[in-house]
């Protein structure tokens, strides 16, 4: 019995025709069945039992070779898929390449006109929309004159859009003229209002320093004359009281001397000196009295002038660094009073 079953060299010779053509492998099972047809076991004896063993494992030998084959040329055909595919991708790359290579120039060129177009077309745009954004923006007529003399002295070549910019400007330098037009009618009305606003603010002014300085005139007035008058009523009120005072002193002395008849020479003399001096003395002290109460209004009338004085320079030096005169009284009557901590004014 020979060692295979088959010819296993003849399916390896061309294994994809065998196993991709109808019933390929018949002819090789055809020689395996003859062989099973044409053995005759034999179970009687151990050499027949060990031909019925290895006869059986002829025929798996043949089955795990065919298997073996047919996995062999499946796994192959599997790696074709993928080697086309491989050599497809090169090709296409290869060639995509190429065709960039070769049509490069023409890229370039139309890339460059579409970056070119662009432009003209953005300086088309930019001039339809100057108009509205010079009026959203608030823009003056000088600005806006300005504007219109780029437009009207504009040389850039606009190629094949030249029509459309030309139209772009025309209605661009019509609505920039109204619009400066119309900014230059605001501007005047503005520049007026202005005006009539500084006046009557300085006509305003004229009259608050006006009353306010009638007003400190006349009480200056009234205080000089109430002091006045206080310092003659109290004079005439110590004049009355030294005559009172010398009344008394009289009837006291009358008094006396009908009292004291032995020493009327002696009681009259000293009656009449201490009367002098009574009188003297209450002239003395009336006299004091009052200069002191004048001395003291003078001195205060002096220092209310001189505190007059001092508030009215910080109030003009607060008016002329730019706080009003409202403002500036605030902040001086607040000093004053102590309400601003480490700050006082010096009188």
């Amino acid at each position: 019995m020979t060692t295979e079953l088959i010819s296993i060299e003849a399916v390896q010779a061309n294994p994809l025709v065998v196993f991709t053509t109808e019933n390929g492998l018949d002819p090789y099972l055809a020689q395996i069945k003859a062989e099973v047809d044409s053995f005759v076991p034999d179970m009687s004896t151990d050499k027949g039992r060990k031909e019925i063993a290895s006869f059986a494992h002829k025929i798996a030998r043949s089955k795990t070779l065919l298997d073996s084959i047919g996995k062999d040329l499946k796994a192959s055909i599997m790696e074709q898929p993928k080697l086309i595919d491989a050599e497809r991708r090169r090709v296409r790359e290869l060639l995509e390449g190429w065709q960039a290579q070769v049509r490069a120039p023409l890229t370039e060129y139309e890339e460059a006109e579409k970056t070119r177009i662009a432009e003209i077309q953005a300086k088309v745009n930019e001039i339809t929309a100057l108009p509205d954004q010079l009026k959203e923006h608030g823009a003056s007529s000088e600005i806006i004159g300005k504007k219109i003399e780029e437009i009207t002295n504009d040389k850039f070549d606009y190629q094949e859009v030249q029509s459309d910019a030309d139209a772009a400007k025309f209605v661009a330098i019509q609505k920039l003229t109204a619009l400066k037009a119309e900014v230059e009618q605001a501007e005047i009305e503005a520049k007026k209002a202005e005006a009539e606003r500084i006046e009557a603010e300085k006509k305003a002014q004229a009259e608050r320093e006006a009353k306010i300085k009638a007003e400190a005139e006349a009480k200056a007035k009234a205080d000089a004359e109430a002091a006045i008058k206080k310092a003659e009523q109290e004079k005439l009120a110590a004049q009355q009281q030294a005559k009172d005072a010398e009344e008394r002193a009289k009837k006291e002395a009358q008094e006396t001397l009908k009292r004291v008849k032995k020493a009327q020479i002696e009681a009259e003399e000293r009656a009449e000196r201490e009367k002098q001096a009574a009188v003297k003395a209450e002239q003395d002290r009336i006299a004091k009295e009052a200069q002191k109460k004048a001395d003291a209004e003078a001195r205060r009338q002096a220092n209310e002038n001189h505190r007059r004085k001092i508030n009215r320079e910080a109030l003009d030096g607060l008016v002329a660094i730019g706080i009003s005169q409202d403002q500036a009284k605030e902040i001086i009557t607040a000093i004053a009073k102590n309400k601003i901590p480490n700050i006082s004014i010096n009188y």
